[in-house]
């Protein structure tokens, strides 16, 4: 971590201070300082809003599935069970499939819904989410997760970034998924 601009800096301190470390999908934006504070802000006004640690990363989780990133997926696995999710609805999440907590299957079928049909056809999926106990303004929680996790998605699929190691154990791949768009 030598040679960084400042704000580069500090935004990967503040990240090793939250995490202990720097993931690959931060670190490869270094060299845009401009790029990376957009990403960090996204994400910290993510981390502001209304959901628990662990609602934020099964937006997170079943966002990566739904866009089949190996390396978010890896990653969220990690972060998920860390911030108290159940293991075996972590690990049904990344077969996309319902998970037995019924107000986490409502935020992830919200989140899968928002990430495959990018807002489209979602508003009974948004009706179940409310019915599970959310709110209207959770549904902006929600948004900009999809969205901030859509970007990372993106950047780790396409440079095929390697896993850090503490996702290493937690290895997925898109086949594991049974994924289906719903639909209207």
């Amino acid at each position: 971590m030598t040679n960084l601009a400042p704000e580069v800096r500090s935004i990967f301190d503040q990240t090793i201070e939250k995490k202990g470390f720097v993931p690959n999908v931060l670190s490869i934006y270094g060299p845009r300082p401009e790029l990376l504070g957009g990403i960090a802000a996204l994400s910290s006004s993510f981390g502001a809003g209304q959901l628990t640690d662990a609602e934020r990363e099964v937006v997170f989780l079943s966002t990566s599935v739904a866009n089949k990133c190996r390396y978010c997926v890896a990653g969220h696995t990690y972060y998920g069970l860390k911030a108290g999710v159940d293991a075996e609805d972590v690990d049904r999440m990344r077969r996309a499939e319902p998970i037995s907590n019924a107000r986490y299957e409502a935020l992830r079928m919200f989140s899968q819904t928002l990430a495959l049909n990018r807002g489209h056809s979602a508003k009974h999926v948004e009706e179940q989410f409310q019915s599970a106990g959310y709110t209207r303004s959770h549904t902006f929680d929600v948004i900009v997760g999809v969205a901030a996790k859509t970007l990372s998605n993106m950047t780790a699929s396409l440079h095929d970034l390697p896993l850090d190691e503490a996702f290493e154990p937690y290895v997925w791949s898109p086949e594991q998924a049974a994924l289906q768009v719903p639909i209207g």
